[in-house]
C-alpha cells in the first residue's frame, strides 16, 4: 500500500486479542454495513455484514469480482452454523479435524437460511470457514458471529499477507483497515461436500494428504479453479 493518501484514523493496529475497544470498533463498522480489511490466519480479507445486500454488492465492486463467483463467509462458533447450512457426516468429520483453521467447506444451504442469494451466487451452496486467528474470531464474534471473508485483493491479483501489500485501489475504497502484521500468505484449502464424493476445489494451506487422513476411505475428487 505504497504512496496511498489516507487518513490515519482509517488504519487501526491491533496486535493482541486483549485490545477489546479496537476490536469492537472494527466489528461495529461491519454491523453498520461498512467494509473493513481484516487479518485472518491465511490472508487479509474484506469483511462486511453478509445479510446486507448493498454491502455485499460493494465488496463485489471493490474486488471487481464477477457476480457468478460466490463470497465465502467466516464464522466464530461451530455450534451456530446449522442455522445457515446442512451439516452432513463428512462435513462433521472435516470440522472436527480442521476448525478452527485453514479449511473452507462448501455446504448445501438451509432453505430457511437468511443468507442473501448474492452471497451464494444463487447456487444454494455456501462456503464457510472458522479461522484460527484469535483477533479475527473476536471481530466475528462481536459482529454477530458471521461476516464475509473474501480476500482483500482485486480479482486475479495477488491477495495480501500484510497491509503493506494491500492494493491502493482497495485501501481507498474501504472504510477501515485493521493492521495485525504479517499473516501466512497462503489461501485456505477449499472442499465441496455437497456431492456424493467430496471435491477439492482449491489446494491451499491444508495439504490434501491431511484431508484424506481425516476422512479415511472416502475418495476425493479434484477441481482446480
Amino acid at each position: 500500500m505504497k504512496n496511498v493518501s489516507r487518513e490515519d484514523t482509517k488504519i487501526i493496529k491491533i496486535n493482541s486479542v486483549n485490545e477489546d475497544e479496537k476490536i469492537r470498533r472494527a466489528s461495529s463498522y461491519i454491523l453498520d454495513n461498512k467494509i473493513v480489511v481484516i487479518p485472518t490466519d491465511t490472508l487479509y480479507g474484506l469483511a462486511t455484514n453478509p445479510f446486507n445486500i448493498t454491502a455485499v454488492k460493494k465488496i463485489f465492486e471493490i474486488k471487481r469480482r464477477p457476480l457468478n463467483k460466490p463470497i465465502p463467509l467466516l464464522v466464530s462458533d461451530i455450534n451456530q452454523i446449522d442455522k445457515y447450512v446442512k451439516i452432513n457426516r463428512l462435513a462433521s468429520k472435516l470440522i472436527d479435524c480442521f476448525w478452527p483453521g485453514m479449511l473452507t467447506i462448501i455446504f448445501n444451504i438451509n432453505k430457511d437460511s437468511l443468507i442473501p442469494p448474492i452471497v451464494t451466487s444463487k447456487t444454494n451452496r455456501l462456503a464457510l470457514r472458522m479461522p484460527s486467528n484469535k483477533i479475527t474470531l473476536k471481530i466475528i464474534e462481536y459482529a454477530n458471529g458471521i461476516i464475509t471473508g473474501t480476500s482483500a485483493n482485486i480479482s486475479g491479483r495477488k491477495p495480501p499477507s500484510s497491509i503493506s501489500e494491500l492494493d491502493n485501489e482497495i485501501a481507498e475504497k474501504v472504510d477501515l483497515i485493521i493492521d495485525s502484521g504479517k499473516v501466512l500468505g497462503k489461501a485456505s484449502t477449499i472442499i465441496d461436500v455437497t456431492h456424493d464424493k467430496p471435491i477439492i476445489i482449491r489446494i491451499g494451506a491444508i495439504p490434501v494428504k491431511e484431508i484424506q487422513l481425516c476422512i479415511g476411505n472416502t475418495k476425493l475428487r479434484y477441481l482446480e479453479i
